[in-house]
């Protein structure tokens, strides 16, 4: 299901492995998503560098600041699935940007979660987006959904 509404700004989609809720505001993007697999790091994917690596090699090179100083290319093995969400989805953005000579090819997000106050599993995710640019946005959360329900398809398949 896929829940598109102008008006308030608030985007909805459902997938088999997560739920997401979008509210864009004038200068950034709130997601908040909730994962309905049985695991909530990446470690658990014996697939992901393999699946990465054919659809989308260019965010190996993703500048990432965590708390190991790990670049993506290693943090993304072992990291939270909103913080792989949110590093495919500025992939696509850039993507975007850069194909159609966008201005503002610098995109940057942060991902939080706190699962003494929400459900495991749950994270947020703000993304430095205005509201000019909603239409990029969306066409990457359609993109990286894709994806990640793939790299979903792809575990749980093995």
């Amino acid at each position: 299901m896929v829940l598109i509404s102008a008006q308030n700004n608030l985007y909805l989609s459902s997938h088999n492995f997560f739920q997401l809720n979008l509210t864009q505001l004038k200068d950034q993007a709130l997601l908040n998503i909730k994962f309905l697999t049985p695991f909530v790091n990446s470690r658990s994917i014996s697939t992901l560098k393999n699946t990465l690596n054919l659809k989308l090699p260019s965010i190996f090179e993703h500048k990432c600041f965590n708390d190991n100083n790990l670049p993506f290319s290693r943090e993304a093995l072992n990291t939270e699935l909103g913080h792989l969400y949110e590093h495919i989805l500025i992939e696509y953005i850039h993507q975007f940007k850069k194909k159609n000579q966008f201005p503002g090819l610098v995109v940057k997000g942060v991902t939080s979660w706190n699962w003494n106050i929400s459900p495991k599993g749950a994270f947020e995710i703000v993304i430095n987006s205005s509201d000019e640019d909603l239409f990029i946005l969306r066409e990457a959360i359609l993109k990286t959904n894709t994806l990640m329900s793939y790299i979903f398809k792809q575990e749980f398949a093995n």
